[in-house]
């Protein structure tokens, strides 16, 4: 999948570097689950597995954020289930260094447009911290629309945002 300045591709051996890099620092991971840094070696693993568990055969995944002018690694975005469940979720990490550069935004609009044009999926969902007001920006400037506080997903309080196919249409209908 491409945007207009970034490729959004299935990750290879060698983003599992990346990938790790990214769970280690401090103010990335302050916004996912326990908040805890993941120490370097045990983050490969985690991927690792999650890249065998997510292959080639599945619709969803991750994938790899790359500046088209640069190769520059920029972070990832996912389509997944949400928390193992039967909600489909888009979600996004980036290292500091990508932050308020439109990474995230470009990126989880793309996958949108796959799950719903592509996947034909009915509705998807996000969830984020409630405080992680970076995030919540980027959910509600791609259309995505806030539910509420919910305490069912992975085993604390977040922000819901949902975005259904028939309000994705109307979204891309009134910017063409």
């Amino acid at each position: 999948m491409e945007t207009s300045r970034f490729v959004l591709r299935p990750p290879a051996g060698d983003d599992i570097i990346h990938l790790a890099e990214i769970d280690t620092d401090p103010a990335v991971m302050q916004y996912i689950h326990s908040g805890a840094v993941i120490p370097i070696e045990a983050g490969r693993a985690k991927w690792e597995a999650y890249l065998a568990k997510y292959g080639a055969e599945s619709d969803f995944g991750l994938w790899i954020i790359e500046d088209k002018a640069n190769g520059d690694f920029l972070g990832w975005a996912i389509l997944q289930n949400l928390d193992g469940g039967e909600e489909i979720e888009v979600g996004y990490r980036l290292p500091v260094r990508a932050w308020g550069r439109g990474v995230a935004t470009e990126a989880a609009r793309e996958l949108l447009r796959y799950g719903f044009e592509d996947l034909e999926l009915g509705e998807i969902a996000a969830v984020t911290k409630p405080e992680n007001r970076g995030s919540r920006h980027v959910l509600e400037k791609i259309g995505m629309r806030f539910v509420g506080l919910r305490d069912t997903y992975y085993k604390q309080t977040t922000a819901y945002y949902t975005l259904r196919a028939h309000e994705w249409r109307e979204i891309r209908s009134a910017k063409a």
